[in-house]
């Protein structure tokens, strides 16, 4: 669950990753498809990323962690970049008070806070292993199976993966998101 879905519970923990970039609402539905199984995808500008990153969110662990998911995703055959993009979405790099740095909650137990290893190992988990193959699947079991458009029930959370995608991999290098008819 990302931020808006977590401020509407009474219960989540989380908190806003203000101030971090104003993000316009996309047009709803899935109108990209990001290569998340290519572990072969670069970022382009990492210390441009990282120091805009820590411009939004100053306590982030951008410096700190980068390597170690970029290594994690290697290992296990995804893309970096997504998984980076993931952890920026989701928690602000770390730096925004989440209660799972990558959105995963192993169980399904949202109330819980979920530690960095336990959430990136549940998220590469899921991605890896139960949605491996297709992105689309990837996006409507990761927003909720049962929303539709894809990711309804989840506002912005598209439109923000494709802004920080889209920024560790702009548009035009190898590994660029790929716009397709919205879903």
């Amino acid at each position: 669950y990302d931020f808006v879905q977590c401020s509407l519970r009474p219960d989540c923990k989380k908190v806003s990753p203000s101030p971090g970039p104003v993000i316009p609402p996309g047009p709803g539905g899935l109108t990209f498809i990001i290569p998340y199984r290519d572990s072969s995808v670069n970022v382009i500008d990492p210390e441009g990323i990282k120091a805009l990153v820590k411009s939004y969110w100053p306590q982030s662990k951008v410096y700190e962690r980068w390597d170690e998911i970029v290594q994690r995703a290697k290992e296990n055959g995804i893309n970096p970049a997504f998984v980076l993009a993931i952890w920026i979405e989701e928690s602000g790099a770390s730096g925004a008070g989440a209660q799972s740095d990558f959105g995963c909650f192993p169980g399904g137990n949202t109330s819980q806070t979920v530690p960095f290893d336990r959430s990136l190992n549940c998220f590469i988990n899921f991605t890896a292993n139960e949605h491996p193959n297709d992105f689309t699947d990837w996006v409507r079991y990761f927003c909720g199976p049962k929303a539709d458009p894809i990711c309804s029930n989840n506002p912005g959370f598209l439109g923000r993966i494709k802004y920080w995608y889209s920024k560790l991999v702009p548009p035009g290098n190898p590994g660029a998101l790929t716009p397709i008819e919205r879903l």
